[in-house]
């Protein structure tokens, strides 16, 4: 889940803490996400090719992050969705607090956040592969995982039709068939998306 980015890392005891970019405020208070784009082509050009010195302003623009509702939560007013999201940091910080104990750990802190060097490589990394999607359970992972397969293996035979020459080979719902237009989801899939708990 996003809102827990920082705080699962044990970086952070609780979300709205990190001290960098983070939607928490914004979902949960209506903060507006304000952020600053810098053109660095015009900056290049003025700094290099005209020789100029310009203000770090002169080339920054503020740019406002709109965040729209969860599909399952479009019809949700937006004091409900506040609190909701409210009711998921209080849960997602409890959770935290009770991973640190569990692991004997502690936050990093924002303060130590701050003062690490951006380009500083640990001594080891982690090199396991990623798993190819995420799952509650086990059993749900299962199901994933056999649904995944499926959906190869339709392409692959999909693909081997294109190959010879069919161009009217089905492709599964949500591929890219390879030199073919996206194949989007039903509006029906789309619906039984939205009914998803959040």
């Amino acid at each position: 889940m996003t809102l827990s980015n920082g705080t699962k890392e044990f970086l952070v005891d609780r979300p709205e803490e990190w001290p960098g970019v983070h939607s928490v405020e914004a979902l949960r208070d209506g903060k507006p996400l304000v952020g600053h784009w810098v053109d660095r082509t015009k900056e290049f050009a003025a700094l290099q090719l005209r020789g100029e010195r310009p203000e770090p302003e002169t080339y920054t623009t503020e740019e406002r992050v709109i965040l729209s509702p969860l599909p399952c939560w479009a019809h949700v007013p937006q004091d409900e969705a506040r609190r909701r999201v409210r009711d998921m940091v209080e849960e997602i910080a409890e959770e935290a607090a009770r991973e640190r104990v569990r692991e004997d750990r502690r936050s990093l802190g924002a303060a130590r956040i701050l003062r690490a060097k951006p380009h500083h490589r640990p001594k080891e990394v982690d090199l396991s592969p990623k798993p190819r999607f995420h799952a509650a359970t086990a059993a749900a992972f299962k199901v994933m995982r056999e649904a995944y397969g499926e959906v190869i293996a339709a392409f692959r035979a999909a693909s081997a039709r294109l190959l010879e020459g069919d161009r009217d080979a089905v492709f599964p719902e949500g591929t890219f068939p390879p030199g073919l237009p996206f194949v989007p989801f039903p509006l029906t899939a789309l619906a039984r998306a939205r009914g998803q708990p959040a």
